[in-house]
């Protein structure tokens, strides 16, 4: 009898039929030094500079807690109540949740290693790697959605790969538990979603789609999101439009820029090690079952690109790719090498590492990182600079006002940084209100306010709705690091051409 080469499908079917590949130990010691190294190093941070205006608008939605918001889900709005509730109204309290998140990140992609044949040294490197990136560093140090979402995916990818891996579809509803979880949060994780799907429908194993737990788990995900998607279909499904307005204004920046940055998420020393990940996942035999993260990588990216998105939307599976390239990379790094090749290697690593924490981390005083490169090169930081101090000018142009102006005065602003800022910083100063975002919802000023200091508001989109403005000054700190705020005009106008019930309306804005 002749013998037939078997189909790729069949090969597929063969190998998961196999039995299941011996699972190394999870070596605790190393992962956990590196993951509380991190977190010790977050917290020890956590209350210098200021708060960032996203830490300023998730504490202002979280005193107004609901199932979603008009460009947010509920989760990282619900943590900012949470830590403020147990550790008090601070900037500190605010951050616990960011580095605790950056810290389980670690421990997961660690885990992941181990899940894809990695011993203590890939393991060690993968833990290692991913405390001292820089996408890891900078949103582990102040709370945005994006360092929740990168547990989340770390999490979802982890039981993936375990239900690939091990052969035991019951991992699929762990994943459809984090998932559901994770749409709380950022609906960014059904890019993953999407992109697992399309990879085990092109590379396999496609019998797993067959299996009765993966829709089961797609149930649980869709039954735990079920409150923010109903909430998000009864509002007219306005994060999409959010997500519209913001390719609209920054959607070409954003494909400009995603390649160098995309490939500096982590850092450099870590570039090398990732992509090693990615190759690893299409070449590698025994990782063949997984081959799909690999395909849901190049999903994600192209998703991102086509809608403009920022290049940090896929560094999560970024990370998963890291924690797979550590595995062969610890391989060959415990071979026999000389010092000639070691030493350079784990040189570049440490220089790097330094680089990474001196640009992410208010390591540095302000007075003297105003003088580096640092504010040009870390984009979160400028933002961190100033608030008290553009809440004070407010305050003076306010009480500027004689004594009858100032009882019927409302302040009016941009955006959602500065309503967010003058609502924790502005005390004895009227409520501030915003058309941005979700502020637009939060209501209106009151019949009787005939007077608005309005903050950043340009004047053409002043002149529709009161007869009348005067500039007072412009924002500025006394640092020499300028963001998004300096310069921004401080005016009062007077005379309202209307009620505010139909004026309210043109000052609503997304981006």
């Amino acid at each position: 009898m002749f013998r037939t080469e078997p189909t790729p499908a069949a090969r597929i079917d063969t190998l998961t039929s196999s039995p299941p590949p011996v699972r190394l130990p999870m070596f605790w010691k190393p992962v956990l030094c590196a993951s509380g190294v991190l977190l010790l190093v977050l917290l020890g941070t956590a209350g210098r500079y200021g708060y960032h205006r996203d830490e300023l608008y998730f504490r202002l939605l979280g005193q107004h807690l609901a199932w979603g918001y008009t460009d947010v889900p509920v989760g990282t709005p619900a943590l900012a109540r949470l830590f403020t509730t147990l550790l008090g109204d601070n900037l500190f309290a605010l951050r616990v949740p960011s580095a605790l998140s950056a810290a389980l990140t670690v421990v997961l992609t660690a885990a992941l290693a181990r899940e894809l044949g990695g011993g203590r040294s890939a393991q060690t490197l993968a833990a290692a790697g991913t405390a001292a990136g820089g996408f890891t560093l900078v949103t582990g140090h102040m709370l945005q959605s994006s360092v929740v979402d990168m547990a989340v995916w770390a999490a979802a990818i982890l039981c993936a790969v375990r239900a690939l891996v091990r052969r035991d579809g019951r991992w699929w509803i762990a994943f459809g538990v984090v998932c559901g979880a994770g749409l709380l949060n950022k609906h960014l994780i059904t890019l993953l979603m999407a992109g697992l799907l399309t990879g085990l429908l092109t590379v396999g194993p496609r019998r797993v789609l067959a299996d009765r737990w993966v829709w089961c788990g797609a149930a649980v995900a869709l039954l735990l999101a079920l409150p923010t998607l109903v909430h998000q279909a009864a509002h007219g499904w306005p994060q999409l439009q959010m997500a519209r307005a913001l390719a609209d204004r920054y959607g070409a920046a954003n494909r400009t820029g995603f390649v160098p940055e995309h490939v500096l998420l982590l850092g450099l020393a870590q570039l090398p090690v990732w992509i090693a990940g990615l190759v690893g996942l299409f070449r590698r035999q025994a990782w063949r079952p997984v081959r799909a993260l690999g395909v849901a990588y190049g999903v994600v990216v192209a998703i991102v690109l086509v809608s403009g998105g920022r290049q940090d939307y896929a560094a999560p599976v970024v990370i998963a790719l890291y924690g797979a390239g550590c595995v062969p990379v610890a391989a060959w790094l415990a071979r026999d090498r000389h010092p000639a090749v070691r030493v350079p290697v784990w040189s570049a690593a440490s220089l790097s590492t330094a680089g990474i924490m001196v640009v992410t981390l208010p390591l540095l005083p302000l007075e003297l990182a105003a003088r580096t490169p640092i504010p040009r090169l870390n984009v979160a930081m400028r933002e961190q600079i100033g608030w008290p101090a553009y809440v004070d000018q407010v305050a003076g142009v306010f009480r500027s006002l004689p004594p009858a102006d100032r009882r019927r005065a409302v302040i009016l602003t941009e955006n959602y940084g500065e309503a967010a800022a003058l609502d924790l910083f502005g005390r004895g100063l009227p409520p501030a209100y915003s058309g941005h975002v979700e502020l637009y919802h939060l209501g209106k000023p009151p019949p009787g306010a005939t007077i608005a200091v309005t903050v950043g508001m340009r004047p053409a989109e002043l002149a529709t709705v009161f007869r009348a403005c005067s500039v007072k000054g412009r924002l500025a700190d006394a640092t020499r690091i300028r963001n998004l705020e300096s310069g921004a005009p401080l005016m009062v106008c007077e005379g309202p051409r209307g009620p505010w019930a139909r004026l309210w309306p043109r000052l609503r804005h997304l981006d």
